[in-house]
């Protein structure tokens, strides 16, 4: 649709690749996004999801990068959706993050196999979300000012969210300007 920003594949053994919904880019001229891979962030085909492959973070220093004013969502309604799976589950598992601060955030799981959005302070804390070498749908959506975690469709829990999100670096698979 013409909201998506950020399309990355991960059906390409090849490669990483970041590509825009082609209406988005004849409509307002933006280009492809360049992902900056860190680590020994790989294409495995050991669990795939989409295709014959899945993109795999090991847990010691992979992730990938994006920088984007497009990632500055302000006050505004926004949705950050993606498919996890864990081979083990530990205290804290950054799915996805900005700068965390008073505008940036971390989103993932717990120990527990909790559902986390971690701002300056916790905001949603889903129990038992989460399992391990299970395929999950995630999607954090903010309507209105309330923010809900979406875990295969079903709603696991929400939070009043008025966060003025303005930082510009994206980053999949770490704490975003953190290190481990």
């Amino acid at each position: 649709d013409d909201k998506t920003l950020l399309l990355t594949h991960a059906d390409d053994a090849g490669e990483l690749r970041s590509v825009y919904i082609e209406k988005k880019i004849i409509d307002t001229g933006r280009v492809a996004k360049t992902l900056s891979v860190n680590g020994n962030t790989k294409h495995s085909t050991t669990q795939p999801k989409i295709g014959s492959s899945a993109i795999y973070f090991d847990g010691s220093g992979d992730y990938i990068d994006i920088t984007s004013d497009d990632f500055n969502v302000g006050t505004g309604d926004f949705t950050f959706e993606y498919w996890v799976r864990h081979d083990s589950l530990y205290n804290y598992i950054t799915h996805i993050s900005t700068p965390r601060s008073s505008t940036g955030f971390n989103a993932g799981s717990n120990a527990a196999g909790g559902g986390v959005w971690y701002v300056a302070s916790l905001v949603i804390n889903a129990a038992s979300v989460y399992s391990t070498n299970t395929w999950y749908h995630i999607a954090y959506v903010r309507e209105s000012g309330t923010l809900t975690l979406y875990v295969d469709g079903v709603s696991k829990g929400s939070s009043a969210d008025n966060t003025s999100y303005s930082q510009t670096t994206f980053t999949i698979g770490h704490r975003s300007g953190e290190p481990f």
